[in-house]
């Protein structure tokens, strides 16, 4: 789409980063959450969206088709 082409969701390389998404998602969804084990969730968080800043958290459930498309944070903003 970014190069003017056609939308398919069935395209493989689009289904494949789909399914990494929602496998991330699921295990940051079901990870623990105490606080102890924040920052597993956020280094699952990180591989989700890695356009991220700092200080960045969601509180469960997230749910997203790709991840890679999102920037998030100040620090995301200013890098562009």
């Amino acid at each position: 789409m970014l190069a003017g082409e056609y939308y398919i969701a069935s395209d493989p390389e689009l289904q494949k980063d789909h399914e990494r998404a929602v496998l991330l998602a699921n295990k940051y969804n079901s990870a623990s959450p105490l606080l102890a084990d924040r920052e597993e969730r956020q280094k699952i968080f990180r591989e989700l969206i890695p356009n991220q800043g700092s200080g960045c958290y969601f509180e469960p459930p997230f749910h997203c088709d790709y991840g890679i498309n999102i920037e998030l944070g100040i620090d995301s903003v200013l890098s562009v």
